[in-house]
């Protein structure tokens, strides 16, 4: 009998004790690392912003790579669970995981099995969040009615989301939080005042309809032809349509190159760099990482005024081409179509092209003012937002829904009320704002 009761207390203990070490951690976040997809980033953003003391919980619900990562990164992973690995998922369970304090939902992707695998954790969150990326002007029905039911609030990463969520039907409170990228390299590159004895226009991006690479080689072809000392090269690592672009220009001028392969970080960062324009054309973006990328570098850009691009455009640091042309958008996880995308006419990007080659100093010291203006997206400038997310130092009830270096503002008073509770052994302050 007293074996019995040992045995029970020893059980109960080490329940607890599993509980506690399963549970104490300050962000559970529902996503993954990997290098080649931007959709990490959302992941790899918030671990770059917050401070190191900051304890991290990952779940795997994709394929991740520690490769050309941080060691926090790798320590990060080597200690997350595997969503989609079931049987190891359920031995955790079993051993008493469960989610606490704060979780973010940074997979933007809702269509395997890893939302049904976080599902099944108990979770005692007092917060949770949901990412919401988009590059079209709606979101599925589906989609905003598991926001208003499963989550607190919603996280996107551009102004442009916020009301293409709400007229979709989403109720919770939506924050804008830009993404934190990784850009010293880039903005250690040295700068080419002039452009290479050929001129060359380039862009990077998967070979699907959205990124438009059939206008660009329309519209350089007609403007450049055969020009000599003028090239374009497009590059992206998945096939999508590659075959069918490669078809387009096997008919057209000779200085049009196509590459499809994955390279590294630094093959990418090389190319970025020895471009004398980047040009993307693509009819619609939820943030748009890569001619942030090509800013970095100093190099000229071209980009689509439309969607999230609007956000660059409005910079000022880009030749921003006129992109109003409204186009159904197909949306091939949905298997229709879901709002709207934006085109561009033939005879502006010639234009635009026409003038960066031929002005090309102009648009060199817009992109010299490009270099700074990409600054406030590394995470270090990003960090006081970041950690007012999950640590704030002061929430505000009011009348809108924004994070700033300062405090977090919502208009929920049961966010407000959830946050008071997640906070209560901090110094974070609680305000009620005059109306």
């Amino acid at each position: 009998m007293k074996q019995e009761k040992v045995l029970s207390i020893l059980f109960i203990a080490s329940l607890s004790y599993f509980q506690l070490a399963y549970s104490n951690y300050d962000v559970n976040l529902i996503g993954f690392l990997n290098e080649i997809k931007s959709i990490s980033n959302h992941t790899s953003g918030i671990i770059d912003c917050l401070p190191e003391d900051t304890t991290i919980k990952l779940f795997q619900t994709g394929t991740c790579s520690p490769k050309d990562f941080t060691q926090r990164h790798k320590a990060i992973l080597q200690n997350s669970i595997n969503l989609n690995d079931r049987s190891k998922l359920i031995y955790h369970i079993q051993k008493g995981l469960r989610l606490s304090g704060i979780t973010i939902y940074t997979d933007s992707q809702w269509y395997d099995n890893s939302w049904y695998n976080y599902k099944a954790i108990p979770n005692k969150s007092l917060v949770k969040y949901a990412y919401c990326v988009t590059e079209r002007t709606a979101i599925p029905k589906w989609l905003a009615f598991k926001f208003n039911t499963e989550f607190d609030g919603v996280i996107v990463v551009d102004e442009w989301l916020v009301n293409v969520c709400k007229n979709s039907g989403v109720k919770v409170p939506i924050f804008t939080l830009p993404l934190a990228l990784n850009l010293n390299s880039l903005l250690s590159k040295p700068v080419r005042p002039k452009p290479g004895k050929t001129f060359t226009f380039g862009f990077s991006g998967g070979f699907w309809p959205r990124k438009n690479h059939e206008l660009l080689i329309k519209a350089f072809d007609a403007e450049f032809g055969n020009t000599p000392n003028v090239k374009l090269i497009m590059h992206g690592r998945f096939e999508q349509k590659f075959e069918s672009i490669k078809k387009m220009i096997h008919h057209r001028s000779r200085n049009i190159q196509v590459i499809q392969r994955g390279f590294n970080s630094s093959e990418y960062e090389n190319f970025i760099a020895s471009l004398d324009c980047y040009t993307i054309l693509s009819k619609g973006e939820g943030f748009s990482i890569t001619p942030r990328e090509a800013l970095a570098a100093a190099v000229p850009c071209i980009v689509s005024n439309n969607t999230a691009h609007r956000t660059i455009c409005n910079s000022k640091v880009v030749y921003a081409v006129p992109s109003n042309i409204v186009q159904p958008s197909f949306c091939k996880t949905e298997n229709a179509y879901l709002g709207n995308e934006f085109n561009c006419s033939i005879a502006d990007v010639r234009k635009a092209l026409r003038d960066v080659y031929e002005n090309y100093s102009q648009y060199k010291e817009k992109a010299l003012r490009g270099r700074e203006w990409v600054k406030q997206y590394l995470s270090k400038n990003l960090a006081p937002k970041y950690l007012n997310l999950v640590k704030p130092k002061k929430v505000v009830l009011g009348p809108r829904n924004e994070i700033t270096n300062n405090y977090l503002m919502t208009n929920s008073k049961i966010l407000f009320e959830k946050y008071k509770e997640l906070c209560k052994k901090t110094a974070t302050k609680f305000e009620i704002a005059k109306s």
